[in-house]
């Protein structure tokens, strides 16, 4: 079954939430499973909708957008 994909804008516009135009997706709807993409930085979430529906939602971080991801970072 295909999941349909939404962005946080349909998402938050489905809530029921006073404040969801603030809120993250953990706060939105309840993720049913996350993980990575194959390209180590983009971020997936399952749920469903109000409707019921399965839906993914794909997050990629705003610092990595406009570079590659680099995992060889040394942290001291």
């Amino acid at each position: 079954m295909k999941r349909k994909v939404m962005t946080l804008d349909q998402i938050r516009a489905e809530s029921y939430l006073e404040d969801a135009d603030q809120l993250g997706i953990g706060a939105l709807v309840d993720v049913e499973n996350m993980g990575f993409c194959k390209d180590g930085v983009t971020k997936w979430y399952f749920f469903q909708n109000a409707k019921g529906e399965d839906c993914v939602y794909y997050h990629r971080s705003v610092i990595d957008q406009n570079k590659p991801a680099n995992f060889n970072i040394a942290i001291a």
